[in-house]
């Protein structure tokens, strides 16, 4: 019987577990084109920067809450969210 319950037990843990990996861990940056000379052009006909992001789990992920910085005063966790877009808005 005890076998039986670490058994069980071992099995919920693990598929706990793996539920909860899917995370920002799975979101990579799978190309990035600083200088775009000859390459993409938008609808506007301009030639912009741009990113690809790849999402490598198997369910979808929300990134509108993530973005790119150079400024590691952002990350700060004590700081709020309009907090950080004002530094951001001003750094630009």
């Amino acid at each position: 019987m005890n076998k039986v319950r670490i058994l069980l037990c071992g099995m919920l843990l693990a598929s706990t577990t793996s539920a909860m990996a899917q995370g920002a861990k799975n979101i990579r940056l799978n190309e990035v084109l600083t200088n775009n000379t000859a390459s993409i052009v938008d609808e506007f006909g301009n030639r912009e920067a741009w990113i690809e992001v790849e999402n490598t789990s198997f369910t979808t992920y929300n990134i509108r809450g993530m973005y790119f910085t150079t400024d590691r005063s952002v990350l700060d966790p004590q700081m709020s969210v309009p907090e950080r877009v004002l530094l951001q808005l001003k750094s630009c």
